[in-house]
């Protein structure tokens, strides 16, 4: 079961050093409450409730990767106001590779009688690669806010398809 971190003060930038001070499992939710808040960056595998009277966005992207298909990570943030340009993104996580394919089968022959030269003929084709797997979901955004200097925005892209698999070698011939 995820745990839940709570990290309350009267202001607050929440950037790569905070939240590592926590040190919080992966996949852990990590709830940070202030009056006035400054939020840099957020770091992927962990879900995030942010409540701020005040919240500074400097930088404008805030960007996380899903690191479970299974669940996904979400963040949700609540807020009087926003100071900049808030964009979030919780992408899901890329799909896993295809199978390579299966070899082909040998083109050598053994002679008829045993014992002379064997007969190389073209080797077969190698097997066709497998399909990569789809990729995850995107996770969940909730913004909730009585004022913004400019509309915040969220994307939940899902993960990229994985590769396909390599095609398999040519038998020997």
């Amino acid at each position: 079961m995820a745990s839940t971190f709570h990290f309350f003060r009267d202001t607050l930038q929440i950037n790569l050093n905070t939240i590592r001070a926590l040190n919080a499992p992966g996949g852990a939710t990590i709830v940070f409450g202030a009056r006035s808040i400054t939020l840099s960056e957020l770091i992927s595998d962990y879900s995030y409730v942010i409540a701020a009277d005040e919240l500074k966005v400097p930088s404008g992207v805030v960007a996380i990767q899903n690191s479970d298909a299974i669940t996904p990570a979400s963040v949700t943030v609540l807020a009087q106001k926003i100071d900049g340009a808030l964009r979030v993104s919780v992408a899901g996580v890329a799909g896993e590779a295809g199978a390579n394919g299966e070899p082909g089968e040998s083109g050598i022959e053994p002679s008829d009688p045993p014992g002379g030269k064997p007969v190389v003929l073209p080797g077969g084709n190698g097997g066709n690669g497998g399909d990569g797997e789809n990729g995850g979901p995107g996770g969940n955004i909730t913004v909730r806010y009585a004022s913004a200097t400019t509309t915040p925005t969220g994307a939940v892209p899902g993960g990229a398809g994985g590769a396909a698999g390599h095609g398999g070698p040519g038998g020997a011939g």
